[in-house]
This record gives C-alpha cells, sequence and structure tokens, in this order.
C-alpha cells in the first residue's frame, strides 16, 4: 500500500503545475451544452435523438461525465483539472495491478510500469485538456475489463460486471472498441492452466462490445467518429503510405521519444536525453527478454491504435497525442518485461531509473509549453469580449484562427463560447469562419490572430 501511495503521490505531482491552465478550445463547447443542458436534455441529445451531421460521435457516458463534473466544479478550470488529474492517477494504479499479473508476480517491472505510464511526456494533452477526459474515462474500463480477465475468480456477478465495463469504455470514446483484441493479447500472457476462464472472460467483453458497436452503427448510420471528421485529413480513404507512416513510424518514435519540438530541448532536456540513451543501450546489452512476450505487446500496442488510425499521423509538436493514451498502456507494459528480465537487479533497477528521469523531464518540458498557450487563447478572447461590451451594436467575425498553437489546440473550434464565457457577452455576437460570409453583416467587425504580435487584432 505503502508503494501504491507513492506512486499516486508522485503521478499527480508531475501534473500539479497544469493546474492553473485555464479552459481551451473544445472545452467552451462541452461548458455551453453542461450550461443549457439538464440531465434529460442531455440524454435525448446523446442518446435517443442525436442530432444527424456533425461530427457523429457516440460518446453518452462521457457527455454525461461532463455534465457531473460541471455540477460540481462549475468554471472552476482547477478543480476540472483535479478530476482529470484523479482519473488518471487511478488509470496508473490500474495499470500497476495489471503489469502485476503480467509480470508473475515480481515488483520492480509493475512499478516502473505504473511510473512510467504515469509520467509519460505524451499525455500533457489527455490529462490537461479537458476534452480528452473521454480518453482517460474509456482507459478505465478499458482497465477494469484487462483485470477481470486476468483473474481467477469466477462468478456469473463477475460477468455481470465485465460485461458492464466493456459497454460503458465503448460509449466513453471510440478507443476502448479495440478492447476484445487487447483481452486476448493478455489472455496470452496467461498460464496454460488458467486461459480457458481468461478466453472465456475475453469472448463474453467482445460480444459486449459487438453489440455496442452495432447499435452504434445503426444509430449513426455508419462507423461515424474521426472517420468522419474534418480532424481527419485521410479519413475517407485509409492509403498505404499514410497508414504506413503511421503504424510504421509515428507510432512508435511518439511512444518512445515523446517530446514536444515546438519549444527546443533545454540543458535538462538534452540531459535527460543522455539518460535515455544510457538506459537503452543498458537494457540492449543485458535483458533477456523473451521474443514471444515481445511480440504480444507490440501487437498490444498496435491494437489500441487501430480505432484512431485516420488521426495517427501526430506531428513533432504531439498535437492529438491524446489518442496514445490507451496504447502507452503497451509501451509501459513491455518497459515492465524489459526490467524484469534483466538478470541483475541493481542494474536493472539504475537503468530504470535513468529511463524514468527522461520520462519525467520530457514531461515537464511539454506541460511548460501548454500552459502559456491556455493563457493566451483566454487572454485573446477576453480581449475580443472587451471590444464588443466597448459597443453593444458590434459584431465579431474571427477569421482563419489558429487550430494550434505550439502543438496546444488553441482558438479555432468554440471561438464564440470562449468569448462569451470570458467576458460575459452573448455568444450570438460572434461567429468564426475560413472565409468572410459572401453576405455582408452590418457593423461585423474582422478577428485575427496576429503571431508577430501574440495577439487578437480586431479591424
Amino acid at each position: 500500500m505503502l508503494a501504491i501511495a507513492a506512486i499516486c503521490a508522485a503521478t499527480a505531482s508531475a501534473f500539479v503545475s497544469g493546474i492553473t491552465c485555464p479552459f481551451l478550445f473544445d472545452d467552451y463547447r462541452h461548458l455551453m451544452f453542461a450550461i443549457n443542458e439538464s440531465w434529460r436534455d442531455l440524454l435525448n441529445r446523446v442518446v435517443i435523438h442525436h442530432p444527424t451531421g456533425g461530427d457523429l460521435f457516440f460518446r453518452p457516458l462521457g457527455d454525461f461525465a461532463i455534465l457531473l463534473v460541471y455540477d460540481w466544479a462549475r468554471f472552476d478550470f482547477r478543480l476540472w483539472h483535479m478530476a482529470g488529474i484523479l482519473t488518471h492517477v487511478v488509470n496508473t494504479v490500474l495499470v500497476l495491478l495489471l503489469a502485476k499479473r503480467i509480470c508473475d508476480g515480481a515488483w520492480l517491472g509493475p512499478i516502473v510500469a505504473s511510473l512510467f505510464f504515469g509520467w509519460h511526456a505524451s499525455h500533457v494533452e489527455a490529462v490537461n485538456w479537458l476534452s480528452a477526459f473521454y480518453d482517460l474515462l474509456a482507459t478505465f474500463f478499458v482497465l477494469l475489463v484487462l483485470l477481470e480477465v486476468t483473474s481467477a475468480k469466477n462468478s456469473v456477478w463477475r460477468y455481470a460486471g465485465l460485461c458492464l465495463a466493456a459497454v460503458l469504455g465503448c460509449v466513453s470514446k471510440e478507443s476502448a472498441f479495440s478492447l476484445p483484441f487487447l483481452a486476448a493479447i493478455v489472455t496470452l500472457f496467461e498460464p496454460l492452466s488458467a486461459r480457458a476462464l481468461a478466453w472465456k472472460k475475453t469472448l463474453v467483453s467482445g460480444v459486449a462490445c459487438s453489440l455496442v458497436f452495432l447499435f452504434r452503427f445503426w444509430y449513426l448510420g455508419g462507423v461515424g467518429g474521426y472517420y468522419k471528421s474534418a480532424e481527419a485529413p485521410f479519413a475517407l480513404h485509409l492509403h498505404a503510405p499514410s497508414v504506413l507512416q503511421a503504424l510504421g513510424f509515428r507510432l512508435w518514435a511518439i511512444l518512445f521519444v515523446p517530446i514536444n519540438w515546438s519549444d527546443p530541448p533545454g540543458l535538462l532536456l538534452k540531459l535527460a536525453f543522455t539518460c535515455l540513451a544510457i538506459a537503452v543501450t543498458g537494457f540492449s546489452l543485458t535483458a533477456q527478454l523473451k521474443p514471444k512476450r515481445a511480440a504480444l505487446i507490440f501487437l498490444f500496442i498496435l491494437c489500441a491504435a487501430l480505432p484512431a488510425i485516420s488521426i495517427l499521423l501526430i506531428g513533432p509538436d504531439l498535437a492529438g497525442a491524446r489518442i496514445l493514451y490507451l496504447p502507452s498502456v503497451g509501451l509501459a507494459l513491455l518497459w515492465a518485461e524489459i526490467a524484469e528480465s534483466v538478470p541483475n537487479r541493481q542494474l536493472s533497477a539504475v537503468l530504470c531509473a535513468l529511463l524514468l528521469t527522461f520520462q519525467l523531464t520530457a514531461l515537464i518540458h511539454n506541460e511548460q509549453i501548454w500552459k502559456p498557450v491556455a493563457q493566451t487563447a483566454r487572454q485573446a478572447c477576453r480581449d475580443a469580449a472587451s471590444y464588443l461590451k466597448a459597443d453593444p451594436k458590434v459584431r465579431i467575425f474571427g477569421l482563419d484562427l489558429p487550430r494550434y498553437r505550439n502543438g496546444v489546440y488553441f482558438l479555432q473550434n468554440a471561438f464564440p463560447y470562449c468569448v462569451a464565457i470570458n467576458g460575459e457577452v452573448d455568444d450570438t455576437r460572434i461567429d468564426f469562419g475560413n472565409e468572410m460570409p459572401k453576405i455582408p453583416i452590418p457593423d461585423q467587425h474582422i478577428a485575427k490572430w496576429d503571431e508577430a504580435a501574440g495577439r487578437l487584432i480586431i479591424e
């Protein structure tokens, strides 16, 4: 218990600096929905009378969770961040327990896996961006199912809980639809005597996920999700070069070296790279990892990434890296296996410490980029609100506002809601787009982002 408490504290403390980050981008859209909708209205919107068109996502549990947090946190982004950090901490503990099952009772590997997952530098977006709460929630239920699949206990109630967790994961976010494949892979780590029960549980979870997928397909009239999203540059035609680049290079490059290159590495990060190089070299020379177990974990990572394949071409600024939250569980398990395969336990512990030093340093580097961008976005919306307050007749059109800044979601989406919430003005007086409306609107002024000045310019 002391080790678990220490891991929880270490994970939470790594993200404390993000608590003061203001809302960003789609956060304001979720807030506006929460302001204007009752629980019954939300039920009608996300389950009974889902609107046609739009992004066509089906994430009712995630939407209900957002409304639940809003009832507690309201507009205090610090409380919202606390909810995200708490969920991430819980997931980190679940990774510890899963690694403990897979590593056959040893503790070094599971501790390394949990800290690696807790500190993985690609998680800044998943934990700090409130709109990524769906990823945290889906991963929570996936981990619960995987833990149950590897459990030797067997009862009707446990099967009921297994089905419930699988369903709740699938209605949290699309990433959970990889669950049947992940459960099958985890089953292969079980001893032969325990596999029959694990396969039975895997089959049950697969049936539950399949039923949700069939309902979703009927309900949305197709796959929906990122395959219909403007965020997916090759969503409707998954051509081979893009798929190969995403699955063969980008996925692994960012998982193993999760750096936001928008800001050049400082001295500490350069020293951390040295730690990483020493750790990788040391493990390469001393680890005795079984090829079959390594291959299974690599397959785990690939399967976890497949639901988001259409947006997997993540760039060097890590924009969109939240989708790697579930795949990073697999990488954490890989490092657990590597740590346990080194015969010299003291050497393994030292190499693990060097590896974790790199992750924590990279995480701090990435977090330092996130906060200033969030503050700049809020100030831009406040400036626009002040402009509107100065003249009640004026309207604003945000023209070609940036979607990202240094890899952080910025102004483009939900700009009217950002201005309305930060400045307490009517959001109907604000609009945005990549081109001006063909029919001019009286008293409408153009708002543009001036990157050189680092502020919003209104003409």
